[in-house]
């Protein structure tokens, strides 16, 4: 299958889905975001659906936003980013499929994708929001995928 979806923004994509992709060990990893390996080439995707807790306090008002809407300590509010970081990687082990439409996840300076994760029949968002480690909010999708 030929990667086409992210060569030009101002055309509407098909969902693509890549199976036996693999976690890239990254610095940019966190709950919600991570590099992953598909093929020999590194993508970084976002999932769709769900927003995970900073898991470092670089975007202040976006920790305390969390931390309302989480009702927990801003304090807090990395230490439960660390956790589902860690629920990401150890969900993320071994190959899992990535379905993506290359929308622009507007991410740092590297370019980011957003993203639908499975693996064995569950969903990364759902599993992150069953164990009160993401919300429901976030980029949705625009048409059933």
């Amino acid at each position: 299958m030929a990667l086409t979806g992210w060569a030009d923004d101002d055309e509407p994509q098909k969902w693509e889905t890549l199976e036996g992709c693999e976690l890239v060990k990254s610095a940019l990893n966190d709950g919600d975001s991570f590099s992953v390996k598909h093929r020999g080439e590194t993508y970084l995707f976002r999932l769709y659906w769900v927003d995970a807790p900073e898991s470092i306090g670089t975007f202040v008002e976006r920790v305390q936003e969390q931390a309302r809407y989480f009702s927990i300590p801003e304090e807090q509010v990395t230490d439960t980013g660390q956790l589902a970081k860690r629920h990401t990687r150890n969900f993320l082990r071994g190959e899992f499929t990535v379905h993506t439409k290359w929308a622009d996840a507007r991410g740092g300076k590297e370019k980011r994708f957003f993203a639908i994760v499975e693996k064995d029949d569950t969903y990364l968002s759902q599993h992150l929001i069953d164990r009160g480690l993401a919300r429901i909010y976030g980029m949705p999708t625009e048409d059933k995928w």
